[in-house]
């Protein structure tokens, strides 16, 4: 299969405080994958710097092995509680 998504180290701080701490992984094209772990493991705010709503400390993401790409049109993410800005 083809390399869709590679995450490397990704951290995100908060002052002092980390949370998300050196998170890496890879998605394959055509495959579906599930975040899980406790409340405050940091899901939420991985899947925010991935949908490019919050910039990783650290880190760095590819999509389809291009750094920097925006890679928003290709995803789609509902948070718990989203939040709408008004245009």
């Amino acid at each position: 299969m083809t390399q869709l998504l590679q995450v490397k180290t990704l951290t995100k701080s908060y002052g002092s405080h980390k949370v998300a701490d050196s998170i890496s992984f890879e998605l394959e094209k055509g495959t579906v994958t599930a975040l899980i772990g406790p409340n405050g493991a940091g899901k939420t705010t991985t899947l925010s710097m991935l949908a490019g709503l919050v910039t990783p400390t650290e880190g760095e993401i590819l999509f389809q092995n291009k750094p920097k790409a925006d890679i928003r049109a290709s995803i789609g993410f509902l948070p718990q509680y989203p939040k709408f800005f008004r245009g």
